[in-house]
């Protein structure tokens, strides 16, 4: 009886053991979910190219290293404030300039002297009145059709910038009236004129204006007047081909009552 009994109890422990196991392995089952895996999201952000800015120059404002002065673009009574005086100055005694165009005519001057060329600082700003001047001998003496195409009227003239400078060799001179007594050596064929044209924009000069650009600049080929805008845009304004007019893309020519 004691044995049967025994047994009777293991049994219903074994019966009991398999219930509780069936009922706890349901439960897991029936709330165990599925876990769906979250799809990857790039966290690095999209560059999108943007366009070069554009570099504007300001050629309107007296004071800028890019005025343009010219036949359309007056300067009224303009006088910079920054005047200096330079070395080398020609035969017209002492010249000015703005003072960082002054530094820059000391330089290449100075490197001209290393190469064995002379050159003069012949003529640098020139004030309104200056220039109100100058330009009255020139239309009494030619006339003011013949004076126009080689000097500017007052507030005009892109001396007045004070960024401007005649540069003459040893044993070269001006002539803008009448080319045709000015000898090739002591002219545009002179050893000054052409160290200029293959050194003057390293220092931030070009050749202002240039040979069959009458019609866009509104004067005569010079080959002796240098104008300042900076050592890098003067590069890219020499090899160009350009004018400042034609660069920069502003209006030149004549007069507008002309």
């Amino acid at each position: 009886m004691y044995k049967l009994l025994s047994l009777l109890i293991v049994i219903l422990i074994i019966l009991l053991g398999i219930g509780i196991y069936g009922h706890f392995n349901k439960d897991v089952t029936e709330h165990t979910e599925t876990i769906t895996p979250t799809p990857t999201v790039s966290t690095i952000p999209t560059i999108i190219p943007s366009e070069t800015p554009t570099i504007t120059y300001d050629t309107t404002s007296p004071d800028s290293i890019t005025v343009i002065a010219n036949k359309k673009h007056s300067l009224g009574e303009y006088e910079p404030s920054d005047l200096v005086a330079v070395s080398h100055s020609g035969t017209n005694g002492t010249q000015y300039m703005r003072e960082e165009a002054a530094k820059a005519l000391e330089e290449m001057m100075a490197k001209a002297d290393e190469d064995g060329i002379v050159l003069y600082a012949q003529s640098g700003y020139r004030s309104y009145a200056t220039q109100l001047s100058l330009y009255q001998s020139y239309a009494n003496r030619d006339g003011v059709a013949a004076a126009d195409t080689y000097s500017s009227r007052a507030g005009y003239s892109d001396h007045q910038t004070g960024l401007a400078m005649d540069i003459m060799g040893e044993n070269t001179r001006m002539n803008a009236s009448d080319r045709s007594d000015c000898p090739v050596e002591q002219c545009e064929g002179s050893p000054a004129s052409l160290w200029l044209i293959e050194n003057a924009s390293d220092f931030g000069f070009i050749l202002r204006f240039p040979q069959d650009k009458q019609d866009i600049t509104g004067y005569v080929y010079e080959w002796w007047h240098y104008r300042y805008v900076g050592k890098e845009l003067a590069k890219e304004i020499s090899e160009s081909n350009l004018t400042m007019e034609e660069f920069f893309n502003v209006t030149g020519g004549d007069y507008e009552n002309n």
